[in-house]
């Protein structure tokens, strides 16, 4: 099983997310072998990196994008984790319009079956979950739009859940976007899994 801890801050990256967990299992003496991250506290350029069998350790960490998606649910099936009923969303979720364009303290609405608060609204979460993007020069963009990738890819990670700027259909169960893992905004936070 895994243990939710809540801690959603704003305006937070991958990177920053990741080093919250790493000074918690320092904190906490997690041993050493249990931590999930490698190169955590190492040179500015580059990024930590989540261990080959990071889910199987019992160190602090960020959530997969179906881990996530799990707890938001709450098991259900249905849009999101309130039912099919979009206008239901003011009272689970802070997102437009009820949100008024601001964040909102966390747990003032109602939770979901699993008792998790602001699961699809307010802010979009950080998740360990990564791909592959293709990058082309932004010219070549512009130039000749052949949809080809170059050579150069970065990895991005999945951010989940809707925003407090964003409207209830944006922030069904399996909404996600993904960004680079430097990448903050004040839409952005995260909930910790361990």
């Amino acid at each position: 099983g895994i243990f939710w801890v809540v801690a959603i801050a704003l305006t937070v990256s991958w990177i920053v997310a990741v080093k919250y967990c790493q000074w918690l299992n320092e904190r906490e003496k997690i041993p050493e072998r249990e931590w999930c991250y490698d190169n955590v506290w190492g040179e500015k350029d580059t990024n930590p990196v989540p261990k080959p069998d990071h889910l199987k350790l019992k160190g602090y960490r960020l959530p997969t994008e179906a881990e996530w998606a799990f707890a938001c649910s709450s098991g259900s099936e249905d849009l999101w984790h309130y039912g099919n009923n979009e206008t239901h969303s003011k009272y689970y979720e802070w997102n437009e319009p009820h949100a008024a364009n601001k964040t909102r303290e966390v747990a003032t609405l109602r939770p979901n079956s699993f008792g998790l608060f602001d699961m699809s609204g307010n802010l979009a979460e950080w998740t360990d979950s990564s791909f592959q993007q293709p990058l082309r020069p932004l010219f070549q963009s512009f130039v000749e739009d052949s949809r080809e990738p170059t050579s150069e890819r970065t990895m991005f990670y999945v951010m989940a859940g809707g925003r407090f700027k964003q409207s209830a259909l944006s922030s069904v169960t399996s909404a996600s976007t993904a960004n680079a893992p430097e990448y903050s905004s004040i839409t952005t936070g995260f909930r910790l899994a361990r």
